[in-house]
């Protein structure tokens, strides 16, 4: 829904995730697999991005990102094949 004074109008209901491949805590997942995100709605991609890591055990791995779906879809590869874990 929106909200708003007559004059401006903001988004009153904030984004959501609706999806995450593979799901968190996967089993089997191939080690080069893209992480890939789906929001509710298109987002501010600067800000996302410095919000979201991928973690494999207790390392951040370094991802490419790239953006789909006019913003709504977050694709993420990494650089390098996950580690075991």
């Amino acid at each position: 829904g929106f909200a708003g004074d007559g004059k401006t109008c903001k988004d009153a209901v904030a984004p959501r995730v609706v999806k995450v491949e593979p799901a968190q805590n996967a089993i089997g997942v191939f080690r080069g697999a893209d992480v890939v995100v789906t929001f509710s709605e298109a987002m501010d991609t600067e800000a996302t991005l410095s919000a979201v890591s991928v973690v494999v055990g207790e390392q951040v791995v370094e991802m490419i990102a790239t953006w789909q779906g006019e913003g709504t879809v977050l694709k993420l590869t990494p650089k390098a094949p996950f580690d075991y874990g």
